[in-house]
């Protein structure tokens, strides 16, 4: 299957894909099985999610499904409900593999939601832009002249942003552009990663961008050149993608080569300098190499970019109760609470820290909160056990 997608290379690759649901929730006229969870949320469901959301770790990820009532599946099996497409996956458009998994292994039925649509039903994102959305997707790609496997993949990857799969103006407007990039030349793959990388670093889609919104795209062999075929930087091959880095970085930092772990994420963060992600794991790294305060300023440039990542939270945390700051580790991690109020993990580790430094009363305090809040498992078993040696420590004194 050829790397390079266009509207009219996809209609071998995804010709029966338009006999799925449209990402959003609403089926197209032949699609949607029965037995998936109700459209717009996640509670019952079973999730997979196709490559890495920006800026959100995979635990997170797993306890934001959970606190929804859902399930973080780690395979597409016979199981899963809900499909959701990260922006990360766009490697797998431009290699085939994401048109094979959907069409070969996904469960009949299932729905396939875009990354945003996934943030929205966690609760991070809020809605898409208010509008009035009186367009089918049949209609869209009559209108536009786009085929519908296209509106499929521009829609799946946040491109086009239907609400109960019907679109707006906005999205007219947008699907036009996209029609004559590709009369351009323009592949799908780069049209869409330009579109991202438009809304992330200057907050607007493509109806609102003014002159050439993509940049410059690559050419078959790799070549960096602008819309009307110029060179722009010799290359031998692509240059890495920021996933292949973190994996790459994740594999060093496990055989304890610090330094090539190092060198990944720095990479990967001039890459995607806006994910907290990459600055979280960049200062995990620099932690274990003993440079705490590097490793303190790249969490704090995490809370920066994302107020509420509150893995960043808790690392600051444990960092100032090493030092004995137990005021500033307390306040980190009330902030993260004060984001994700739900999490029993941050509890967990507040209430270790008020107890391991001998404020008794308030760690039992949140010791009961954890157990009130319905704490399940080896976790609500530690609590009881904790709260208990707090109970005797305070009746004792």
């Amino acid at each position: 299957m050829s790397a390079r997608f266009d509207a009219r290379s996809l209609q071998g690759a995804t010709g029966r894909l338009i006999r799925l649901p449209v990402p959003g929730g609403a089926p197209l006229p032949e699609g949607g099985g029965p037995g998936g969870p109700a459209p717009g949320g996640l509670a019952g469901a079973v999730v997979h999610l196709i490559g890495r959301a920006e800026g959100l770790l995979p635990r997170r990820v797993a306890d934001a499904v959970r606190d929804r009532g859902g399930r973080l599946s780690p395979r597409l099996g016979r199981q899963v409900t809900t499909v959701a497409v990260a922006h990360g996956a766009l490697k797998h458009l431009r290699s085939g593999l994401l048109p094979a998994l959907m069409l070969h292994q996904a469960p009949p039925g299932a729905e396939f939601i875009s990354e945003g649509e996934f943030r929205r039903r966690l609760g991070l994102d809020g809605p898409p832009p208010p509008a009035n959305r009186d367009l089918s997707a049949e209609r869209l790609s009559a209108l536009s002249g786009l085929r519908p496997e296209a509106v499929f993949w521009l829609s799946l990857f946040d491109v086009l942003e239907p609400a109960g799969g019907l679109y707006g103006f906005r999205d007219l407007v947008a699907a036009r552009r996209v029609r004559g990039m590709l009369r351009d030349g323009v592949t799908l793959g780069d049209v869409i990663e330009g579109a991202l990388r438009l809304r992330r670093e200057q907050g607007m889609g493509l109806s609102e961008a003014a002159g050439d919104p993509v940049g410059p795209v690559r050419d078959g062999r790799g070549r960096l050149v602008d819309p009307e075929g110029q060179f722009l930087l010799p290359l031998e091959s692509p240059p890495a993608s920021a996933d292949q880095l973190l994996d790459f970085a994740e594999l060093m930092r496990r055989h304890r080569a610090i330094d090539l772990s190092e060198r990944a994420l720095g990479t990967a963060l001039r890459l995607t300098p806006w994910d907290p992600a990459v600055l979280y794991r960049l200062g995990e790294v620099l932690a274990l190499s003993g440079r705490r305060a590097e490793a303190e300023v790249c969490w704090h440039r995490a809370l920066d970019r994302d107020p509420g990542f509150s893995e960043a939270s808790l690392a600051l945390a444990r960092s100032a109760a090493r030092s004995g700051k137990v005021d500033a580790a307390v306040a980190h991690l009330c902030a993260a609470l004060r984001q994700r109020p739900t999490d029993g993990g941050l509890r967990y580790a507040l209430a270790m820290i008020l107890q391991r430094h001998g404020r008794y009363r308030e760690a039992l305090s949140f010791w009961r909160a954890l157990l009130d809040a319905g704490a399940a498992g080896p976790l609500a078993e530690r609590a009881r056990r904790h709260a208990a040696v707090c109970q005797r420590i305070l009746r004792r004194d």
